[in-house]
């Protein structure tokens, strides 16, 4: 090895250009911050990382693996008889993604189409699924749960 030295890269800085590889992968590992500053409305040109989280949450595999994560959920919920549940995961409340069918439908198909999404509320919708002690899975939430992806849904769709 020649002794190169790894320093932070100029791109990491806000207001430094357009994102790097190192920029995404500092992104992804801070994906977590980065979601909840994007879904409470920090723009997502604040910084090339949370330009670099933007894209990763609107880039088509991530749209896609949430639109069937969705589906999966609605699958699992509609069933009679639901699968041998595994004792070291939070299950969704029933009930709650029952009552919200039409609206996880609805945003898994918006999820699944072409149109430009809103990095803001696709960072809301991660958090929300993501979220065990969350209106998601807590069943006297349903209300909230609802309220939740409502307001997802009426801005999901990007303004362009």
């Amino acid at each position: 090895m020649s002794g190169t030295v790894l320093s932070p890269h100029r791109s990491l800085e806000p207001g430094h250009g357009v994102p790097t590889i190192w920029t995404h992968v500092s992104a992804w590992l801070r994906r977590g911050r980065l979601d909840q500053e994007l879904a409470t409305g920090i723009p997502s040109w604040e910084s090339p990382r949370h330009a670099a989280r933007a894209l990763q949450l609107t880039r088509r595999s991530h749209r896609t693996a949430l639109a069937q994560g969705l589906n999966r959920v609605l699958q699992e919920v509609r069933r009679t008889t639901p699968r041998m549940r595994r004792m070291s995961c939070v299950m969704p409340c029933r009930g709650a993604v029952l009552r919200c069918a039409p609206l996880l439908e609805e945003l898994a198909d918006v999820l699944a189409g072409d149109l430009p999404l809103d990095p803001m509320r696709v960072a809301r919708l991660h958090i929300l699924i993501r979220d065990g002690a969350g209106p998601f899975y807590c069943p006297r939430r349903s209300g909230e749960l609802h309220h939740a992806l409502e307001l997802i849904r009426a801005g999901i769709v990007a303004d362009d």
